[in-house]
């Protein structure tokens, strides 16, 4: 199982830069976790679109869905090219109800699923269970694994302020993808269900993930800073780089 991070900023991209995106892979299986600003255009430059199994959608802010669009008509694009007859296929969240209903058509190329956070989605060889995160909208993070395994471990966390029970779920992970929006300067912007860079450390260290990175950058701050923060509380942390592949095992 590998992940590529596609793109890693919010509230929004810096010159060259994408939002939030990340394509897991295992298999035959390639999953896309997310679809910020930017994202569908560097999906192409690894897979086709009549390659991806599924999308995934942690929560429906239009930071992680807004090249939702784009992915559909490209799966319109692909179908009238005669490569392919399957729909493309999404998970998210129902509510809120408003950004749903914006990701909502296109019935003739995409097929819009509504996953229930209790219980295991399948998606071709990958299983995900999902925990919801401390977010202002419902908010899920996920639990990868190959059908059947019980590891290696993905986590990711998606956008989520302090969450005890968030922590448990990631135990043990082999990779933990993490949000790190902030640096102590900021951190009454907490509120936002955000986590500083030394909050996401401590989660790191608490939950034993044998490598944590940390992702959703805010684009006008010296990421530096995050892990000048992050690292006296756990050495254990890095920045996600955008474009890189990463090994879980």
């Amino acid at each position: 199982m590998e992940v590529t991070c596609l793109g890693r900023y919010s509230p929004h991209p810096p010159a060259g830069g994408a939002m939030n995106g990340y394509l897991v892979r295992h298999g035959s299986t390639a999953l896309l976790l997310d679809a910020g600003n930017g994202v569908a255009g560097r999906l192409l430059g690894l897979i086709p679109i009549e390659e991806l199994t599924a999308v995934v959608v942690s929560h429906l802010h239009a930071d992680h869905i807004a090249d939702v669009q784009c992915l559909r008509f490209m799966q319109l694009t692909a179908q009238m090219l005669g490569k392919t007859q399957h729909k493309l296929q999404i998970y998210a969240p129902t509510e809120p109800a408003q950004e749903h209903l914006w990701i909502e058509g296109g019935e003739q190329w995409q097929d819009l699923h509504s996953y229930n956070p209790d219980e295991t989605l399948v998606v071709g060889e990958l299983s995900i269970q999902f925990t919801r995160t401390n977010h202002p909208v419902p908010c899920y993070a996920m639990r990868i694994t190959p059908v059947g395994a019980e590891g290696p471990v993905l986590f990711f966390t998606a956008d989520t302020g302090e969450c005890p029970p968030l922590v448990d779920a990631a135990r043990g992970a082999d990779l933990l993808i993490i949000e790190a929006s902030l640096v102590e300067e900021y951190a009454s912007k907490r509120i936002f269900g955000h986590l500083t860079a030394a909050e996401a450390a401590a989660f790191a260290r608490d939950c034993a993930a044998k490598r944590a990175l940390f992702t959703h950058i805010f684009p006008g701050m010296d990421p530096q800073r995050l892990l000048d923060e992050g690292r006296p509380v756990h050495a254990n942390v890095e920045l996600i780089e955008e474009g890189r592949t990463y090994p879980i095992a």
